[in-house]
């Protein structure tokens, strides 16, 4: 065989642990129309109001798609109850969708595109902290790296709010990123 070959098979053997988890969280796609889901629908909505109108009130889109429970009134007008974090980070997902599909995108789009650069995405890069941290922690230990990863990526309430439009997921990612990142940080300036 030449060198080339083998080559790309050793790319495949060790890349497809790390395709398997990217290719489970963009394939899972939980999305029940008549569910409403009260989480997600006013972030997604405060998320079209801060692209489309550079508002902050939801009562337009409320209107234009379906209702949710989950908003709060002031002085006449619709906003959403949420902490607007994940709709900030699902305005590049939105802006993407709206400039392929135009105005008034279907609602199921719609979630696809907020989760995946709300949730997913956020999510995906935190795993890759989590797996250079592992390397970091337990050197030389493969398949114990493999199953604390997967234990973490798949077995635990990462994946599920990885890809939802909730803030739990994100939250956990800034704030993993930011210890793993100072203990890093750290671990290289003490050396070995």
């Amino acid at each position: 065989m030449s060198s080339g070959f083998i080559l790309v098979l050793r790319g495949l053997r060790r890349a497809w642990f790390p395709a398997a988890i990217v290719f489970l969280y963009l394939y899972s796609f939980p999305y029940f129309e008549h569910i409403r889901s009260a989480n997600e629908l006013p972030r997604i909505y405060l998320t079209m109001a801060m692209v489309e109108r550079h508002a902050f009130d939801i009562g337009p889109e409320l209107a234009a798609y379906q209702p949710t429970p989950d908003t709060s009134q002031y002085k006449g007008k619709l906003y959403s109850n949420k902490a607007p974090g994940s709709s900030i980070m699902a305005i590049p997902g939105y802006a993407i969708l709206s400039a392929i599909e135009g105005s008034h995108p279907k609602l199921s789009h719609l979630f696809f595109a907020s989760r995946l650069a709300g949730a997913t995405v956020p999510s995906l890069l935190f795993l890759i902290l989590v797996w250079r941290m592992l390397r970091e922690v337990i050197p030389h230990r493969l398949s114990v790296q493999r199953l604390v990863f997967a234990a973490y990526a798949l077995g635990s309430m990462a994946f599920i709010y990885g890809t939802l439009l909730f803030s739990h997921q994100l939250a956990a990612a800034l704030i993993g990123g930011s210890f793993f990142g100072i203990f890093l940080y750290a671990r290289t300036r003490a050396g070995p």
